[in-house]
């Protein structure tokens, strides 16, 4: 899905989305949150902190933009 949940928003649900994430979240994201929200899940990664070298998962070629969109999930 290439979605970008980024360091959370104020809607979020805490428990669900930590303010751990790498980037601004993108339209992807969003309807990330809402399903991890509807589906009772957390993306467990962003509640831990790392080093900015350790949090990206993907990089654009043609950019080199690094972002994080690779989640651990578990059931809340």
């Amino acid at each position: 899905v290439n979605a970008v949940l980024g360091k959370g928003c104020d809607t979020d649900d805490s428990r669900m989305v930590g303010g751990h994430g790498m980037g601004i979240r993108n339209a992807r994201g969003h309807s990330f949150a809402t399903w991890l929200h509807d589906c009772k899940l957390a993306a467990l990664n962003s509640h831990f902190r790392k080093q900015e070298k350790d949090l990206w998962t993907h990089e654009l070629k043609s950019t080199k933009e690094r972002r994080q969109i690779d989640f651990i999930l578990i059931d809340l």
